[in-house]
C-alpha cells in the first residue's frame, strides 16, 4: 500500500532560571519529530508527535548543589508533559498516546516508538490499519528509567503525562518526607536526616528521557494549524534542622514549588502530502 509522508524536525533548550536554585542549572532539551501520513483510499492523515531523544536535567552538570545528610537539592520531583491540537478546524482524533501509565515501583522504557502502518486490504476492500507501539530496541534511545513512573492522565484531544520520582535508595517515594530517616527510638541525641535521593546521580538529578509520543488523526483534510507542546518541570529541595531534641523538615509544597515551563506553538503546513486517491 502506497502513500506519502513527510517529517519535521524541531530542537528547543531552555535552562532554568530562579534565585532558589543557588546556581544549580536545570535543562529541558526537546528533540521533537512530528510526521504526517497519507495512505491510498484512506481518506484520513495521521499526525506522529515523538518527544523520543528528549531529556530533563535537574542539573546540567549531574551534581547536586546541596548533597549533604541534612540537605538534598535540587532533584527532579515531576515533569509533566502536553500535547494539543486545537487550533485544528477539522477536529483530529486523538488515536494512541504512549507511555501508558505505570504503577508505582515499576519503570517504564524509552526503547518503544508509536507509529502508524498500513497493511494488507481487508476483505471488505477497505485497508487494513494499525496504530500502536513497536520495539526498537536497537535504536540508541534505548533506556529503561528505573526512579521515575509515568501517569498517562490524556483525555479527548489532549495528551498529559506526569513524570513521577516514584523511587529513592530509601525505598518509594510519594513526596519530600520519603527520603527522611527517623532515628531509632532509642537514639534520643540523634535527629532526622535525609538518605540520598538517587543511585549513581541517575534520572533525578541529571538526564530523565522522556519518551511521549502521539498519533493524531482526521476525519479528513489536512492539518494547516498548530501543535501547542509544553513541558513543565518541577524541582524540590529537602532540608532538615535541630532544636533541642525537634528536628524540623523543610521542603517547597505545590504552591511554592520553583517551576519553568517550555512552551511552544509548532506551525504544521503539510499541504504538499496528498493521496492521489482522495
Amino acid at each position: 500500500m502506497s502513500g506519502d509522508s513527510n517529517t519535521q524536525l524541531y530542537t528547543f533548550s531552555l535552562k532554568g532560571t530562579d534565585d532558589r536554585f543557588d546556581g544549580q542549572v536545570p535543562e529541558i532539551t526537546l528533540q521533537l519529530s512530528v510526521t504526517l501520513e497519507c495512505f491510498d483510499g484512506i481518506d484520513s492523515k495521521f499526525l506522529t508527535i515523538s518527544l523520543l531523544n528528549s531529556t530533563v536535567a535537574a542539573s546540567h552538570t549531574g551534581d547536586m548543589v546541596y548533597d549533604t545528610e541534612t540537605h538534598r537539592g535540587w532533584f527532579s520531583e515531576k515533569v509533566s508533559v502536553y500535547i494539543g491540537v486545537d487550533g485544528f478546524g477539522n477536529n483530529p482524533v486523538l488515536e494512541q498516546d504512549y507511555p501508558s501509565t505505570t504503577t508505582s515501583g515499576t519503570t517504564f522504557s524509552t526503547s518503544e516508538t508509536l507509529g502508524v502502518t498500513a497493511g494488507v486490504t481487508a476483505s471488505d476492500g477497505a485497508p487494513k490499519l494499525s496504530i500502536g507501539v513497536s520495539d526498537s530496541t536497537s535504536s540508541s534511545t534505548s533506556q529503561t528509567v528505573a526512579d521515575f513512573t509515568v501517569a498517562n492522565n490524556s483525555a479527548d484531544d489532549e495528551v498529559n503525562h506526569d513524570y513521577n520520582l516514584s523511587s529513592t535508595p530509601n525505598g518509594l517515594y510519594t513526596g519530600p518526607n520519603s527520603i527522611v530517616i527517623k532515628p531509632s527510638a532509642t537514639d534520643f541525641f540523634e535527629y532526622d536526616t535525609l538518605s540520598t535521593v538517587t543511585n549513581n546521580d541517575g534520572s533525578a538529578i541529571s538526564n530523565l528521557p522522556l519518551a511521549s509520543q502521539a498519533v493524531y488523526r482526521t476525519p479528513s483534510g489536512d492539518f494547516t494549524e498548530e501543535v501547542s507542546l509544553g513541558v513543565t518541570h518541577y524541582l524540590q529541595s529537602v532540608s532538615t534542622s535541630h532544636s533541642a531534641v525537634t528536628s524540623t523538615v523543610t521542603y517547597y509544597t505545590e504552591d511554592n514549588q520553583p517551576v519553568y515551563d517550555l512552551l511552544e506553538d509548532l506551525a504544521v503546513n503539510f499541504s504538499a502530502i496528498r493521496n492521489p486517491t482522495v
